[in-house]
């Protein structure tokens, strides 16, 4: 008797199976657009991609081969057009964040300002943090950020004495790694009022290591949202989850020891705003666990995401010798002494830095691949082509801005595109062009509102690098995915939630000559 129910149990399995296959290729309201079959039949396929960190690669190939509109799940549409960006994206969109976004809070019950679904509660969100996070905020926690970035200058100057080098180069170092040390001390400094001192000590490194197994979980529960609605994420992540859990509680404690201070007076940092953010007519304002959620995320939105463009900048200009000359020069013809690199006019007017940084969040953005959108009810027009409510859609930024429609030779790094100039053939129009492509930050209401503070920390921190050091490729490292042709010098990364470098580039610094 048993052996026949396991028999009849399994043909259910296998006609269910079939029948929703069958339904997915052949009936299904997006059958129509082209994509991998897989793809059409399950999120699983995807999946696969996020899990290994190539899904921007995926994406990329699907769009060479299929064209502007992708089905990249069985209700899922990829789109690769400016239009729909603004599309899908916009203030006035007929979206909601897809159903995987809430596998981004530390707490199923309190949503932080990226995982957070309702708009009400996500504009309550924002509005804190953008006053945080506004000129005027930032302008009363930029002598802190120098602070930091003052001591990565330093450790970069610093001569362990393990070469020995008439020319004055010092040992390899390993930038990226130092970047992200870098942006947690700030964040830790700008979030709790109290560094993290990870460029100083490696007592809290562990913590930098454990937010990128986080950004693979998040990852894979945007693709494929049951991992997130089944708890799957512990069997996948299994051997990571452990580390995850430390660093979720070690957040919450200093959550709330940070709380228990209550004000600092004069030493406002990120948490003074969210303690005293109100809503009074929606009733709203952060408890204990809202502060630690949207601080957990703060640790990565405000780490990773910067440490890995400034990574990136380093490495593209010391494989670019002419960029690298153009972009020092400049810096040292504007600037006397160091104090005076920080933000303002004088910064402003270096137009190659502002190229070279633009250059870099074009090719490697922060948040690589598509945020997806759920339609609500009565559908919408997206690029042209109306797509039903319940759809799922999304725009790659990273596949976008690839796009040789918009930039010409759009795998090379070439900042020199964004500076107009009759002496390497590039006009105003050329730069307007590329300008309405350029998105690295995303569009709408639920753009990056730390994007005032990102440009800040590479500014800076390329300004003061380049006025002190002169730098190169360490000889004999490898970091090249190939050998030849023109993405000899592409930045090898991994896309989970953010960018990740896949290899490390050791790079040699000193003083300039």
């Amino acid at each position: 008797m048993l052996r026949l129910l396991l028999v009849a149990s399994t043909a259910i399995l296998i006609c269910q199976a079939i029948i929703i296959t069958v339904y997915r290729l052949f009936f299904h309201p997006l059958a129509k657009y082209p994509g991998p079959k897989w793809a059409a039949i399950t999120n699983w396929y995807m999946a696969f991609f996020a899990w290994r960190g190539d899904f921007h690669l995926k994406t990329r190939a699907m769009h060479e081969r299929y064209g502007d509109i992708v089905r990249s799940g069985p209700n899922t549409l990829s789109f690769n057009t400016r239009s729909a960006l603004d599309d899908i994206y916009g203030i006035h969109a007929n979206v909601r964040k897809a159903d995987g976004w809430v596998a981004y809070s530390a707490s199923r019950r309190s949503p932080n300002i990226l995982s957070a679904i309702d708009k009400n509660v996500h504009g309550f969100k924002r509005r804190t943090l953008a006053t945080a996070l506004s000129d005027r905020g930032l302008k009363e926690l930029e002598g802190r950020i120098l602070e930091h970035v003052d001591d990565f200058t330093t450790i970069l100057g610093t001569d362990d004495g393990s070469l020995s080098d008439p020319s004055g180069w010092k040992q390899p170092t390993p930038v990226a790694t130092m970047c992200n040390w870098l942006a947690f001390d700030i964040m830790g400094d700008i979030t709790y009022g109290k560094s993290f001192d990870m460029q100083q000590s490696p007592a809290l490194r562990w913590i930098a290591s454990v937010y990128s197994k986080m950004s693979h979980r998040g990852m894979m529960c945007i693709v494929q949202p049951k991992v997130w609605q089944y708890r799957l994420d512990r069997i996948f992540l299994a051997p990571l989850y452990r580390e995850i859990i430390a660093a979720g509680t070690w957040v919450y404690d200093r959550a709330k020891a940070r709380v228990a201070l209550g004000d600092h007076g004069e030493r406002k940092d990120i948490f003074t705003v969210m303690m005293g953010a109100k809503d009074s007519k929606r009733n709203m304002e952060y408890s204990l666990k809202d502060m630690w959620t949207e601080s957990m995320l703060l640790l990565a939105a405000g780490t990773d995401t910067t440490s890995a463009t400034i990574g990136a900048l380093f490495y593209y200009l010391v494989h670019d010798p002419q960029a690298l000359e153009r972009l020092a020069t400049e810096i040292r013809a504007t600037f006397s002494t160091t104090d005076e690199i920080h933000p303002g006019t004088k910064l402003n007017s270096c137009t190659f830095l502002r190229a070279c940084i633009d250059e870099t969040t074009r090719l490697i953005p922060a948040v690589p691949n598509g945020s997806p959108r759920c339609i609500l009810s009565g559908g919408m027009i997206v690029d042209g082509r109306f797509i039903p409510e319940g759809t799922v859609v999304s725009t790659s930024l990273y596949v976008l801005m690839r796009k040789n429609e918009y930039f010409h030779d759009s795998d090379e790094f070439r900042p020199g595109r964004w500076v107009a100039d009759p002496a390497t053939g590039v006009d105003e129009a050329s730069v307007q062009a590329a300008r309405e492509a350029f998105c690295p930050f995303g569009t709408g209401p639920r753009s990056c509102v730390g994007k005032r503070m990102a440009l800040l920390e590479l500014t800076v921190v390329l300004a003061r690098t380049l006025f002190l050091y002169d730098m190169r490729l360490a000889p004999g490292a490898k970091c090249c995915a190939t050998n030849t042709g023109p993405k000899k010098c592409e930045y090898p990364f991994k896309a989970w939630s953010v960018a990740f470098p896949e290899q490390e580039a050791l790079l040699q610094f000193r003083s300039r000559q």
